[in-house]
């Protein structure tokens, strides 16, 4: 869903239109207050207080609109953000889906920006297992939380996703061996950790990674499927 970028310009010009509209009623306010004589004529002239008086309303009707709208444009701010959330990230692990990855693949549109890029794959090894032998509702609770793992452990160090139902990604820029080494370490010793407290449903996993460090990748898509296959070639 395309964002809606109006929305922060509206709001503002609302918000400074009901401050005019305020200090135009505090100014009314105060120039009856300190003029007595002319407090007493629109109270006893019925001409002059009945335009006062429609005055008073148009300014309290126009108040009551702009919070309204102020109302109205926060409902439909939180309602847009919430669509995006649906869009770009997956409901079930928390991580971005497919549509989000991509998104965020834009930022790779030329060989320079893929160098030193590191790409880390990852498969539950077990899922189709655990979905059979234990139930759907199992799996679900492998993929959530082998996602709270993978996120955890890439927290600082690049942007994790669900690539597809049982493939889990996290890539990496200025990216050098040791890092990627880090990151993996630190995510199999969560893992270790779950399994030791789950013994009976473990989580087991298949990963590799690449890191373009000699520019072999042009494109984000080639070290996609490069990546990929090496996952796979190795099961």
């Amino acid at each position: 869903m395309p964002e809606i970028n109006f929305i922060p310009s509206f709001r503002k010009s609302k918000i400074v239109q009901l401050c005019i509209l305020i200090l135009i009623e505090a100014a009314f306010v105060f120039v009856l207050i300190s003029n007595p004589l002319l407090c007493k004529q629109v109270f006893t002239n019925q001409y002059l207080f009945t335009l006062c008086l429609f005055t008073w309303i148009l300014m309290i009707f126009n108040q009551i609109t702009l919070i309204y709208d102020l109302v109205k444009l926060r409902n439909v701010s939180l309602e847009s953000n919430t669509l995006k959330q649906n869009a770009y990230f997956d409901g079930l692990s928390g991580l971005l889906n497919r549509n989000g990855l991509d998104k965020y693949f834009e930022n790779y549109q030329t060989s320079q920006s893929l160098e030193n890029v590191g790409l880390f794959m990852a498969t539950i090894d077990n899922l189709r297992q655990t979905n059979l032998s234990e139930g759907h509702a199992a799996g679900d609770v492998l993929i959530q939380n082998f996602s709270h793992m993978l996120e955890s452990a890439g927290e600082g160090f690049g942007v994790v996703g669900r690539n597809c139902s049982n493939v889990f990604i996290l890539i990496a820029n200025d990216c050098e061996e040791r890092n990627m080494e880090q990151f993996v370490s630190a995510l199999m010793s969560q893992i270790d950790k779950y399994n030791e407290m789950f013994p009976a449903t473990p989580i087991l996993i298949q990963h590799t990674y690449l890191i373009n460090t000699d520019k072999q990748f042009e494109t984000i898509g080639s070290l996609l499927t490069a990546t990929y296959n090496k996952l796979f070639d190795t099961q």
